[in-house]
């Protein structure tokens, strides 16, 4: 026995320390497993906002690039006219076809506005899934060292109390009521 510790206290004590560090081990790799979580999810909004923003640029370019052909088309078409009923190298003519093409760049402008607006708003989406991504990092609870050293203590302190108090009823020392509660 040391100093009126039986070796069974010491046990007990010893079991409720490793069983307070193994909590904490567990604590902690649950946190890690959460964190990685959170990170691959974030991981994941970012290549899918990307993709959209590849193909949304493509689909952009398709546009644009069908409403310049449809004026060459027009134009061509107006100069056909113009030829076939000689009229051309009229101001009219000119103005027509000036028109078309007048027309044409405002499309392709409204289109490349539309694409440049849907840009921002998924990168807007990109800058949402940030903060998520912090806030979930954040709200993940880590084992704290204070914690799991006040747990140890505690685990040490009531196998202790429980050492001395078997301690006490084997040599009869402290008397136990109905509920085996020590007074």
């Amino acid at each position: 026995m040391c100093d009126g510790v039986s070796e069974a206290t010491m046990v007990m004590m010893a079991i409720s320390a490793a069983s307070a560090a193994a909590s904490a081990v567990e604590q902690k790799q649950m946190a890690d497993r959460q964190s990685a979580a959170a990170q691959q999810a974030y991981d994941s909004d970012v290549v899918q906002t990307k993709n959209a923003m590849v193909e949304q640029s493509q689909q952009a370019a398709g546009q644009m690039s069908e409403r310049a052909r449809q004026a060459m088309v027009e134009t061509g078409h107006l100069q056909a006219l113009a030829n076939d009923s000689g009229t051309n190298g009229g101001g009219s003519n000119d103005r027509v076809t000036n028109e078309a093409n007048f027309n044409a760049g405002q499309d392709i402008a409204a289109i490349q506005a539309n694409a440049s607006s849907a840009q921002r708003q998924l990168v807007g989406q990109l800058n949402g899934s940030y903060a998520q991504a912090v806030s979930r990092d954040a709200s993940i609870q880590q084992p704290s060292l204070i914690g799991t050293g006040l747990q140890i203590a505690s685990g040490v302190g009531n196998a202790y109390t429980r050492g001395q108090a078997a301690q006490g009823r084997a040599t009869g020392a402290v008397p136990t009521n109905q509920y085996n509660f020590t007074t």
